[in-house]
């Protein structure tokens, strides 16, 4: 659920850098993000999976990508390599 909610806050976040004021005296996020195409998600560098579940962080991940994908903002790629955004995350415990 928490993976949720945050997919949800990342979507809410990037898309409040679209433009939709009427001000344009600054610019919330670089013309890189703006201008991306495409993302890729991964899990977190260093990130442990609990015993009780191994597969956790591989669901954020799906959990994301699934969120990116309804949202029809960006495209998944295949690799870090050919994606304009690389997301990286992790299961929060809690």
């Amino acid at each position: 659920m928490k993976t949720r909610v945050f997919a949800l806050g990342l979507v809410v976040f990037m898309a409040s850098g679209l433009g939709w004021g009427k001000k344009k005296e600054k610019q919330p996020l670089p013309d890189v993000v703006l201008k991306a195409q495409t993302v890729f998600v991964t899990i977190q560098p260093g990130a442990n999976e609990p015993a009780s579940d191994m597969m956790t962080n591989q669901k954020a991940v799906k959990d994301v990508e699934e969120a990116l994908m309804k949202w029809g903002r960006f495209r998944l790629a295949l690799n870090a390599e050919t994606a304009d955004i690389v997301i990286a995350v992790i299961k929060g415990g809690g």
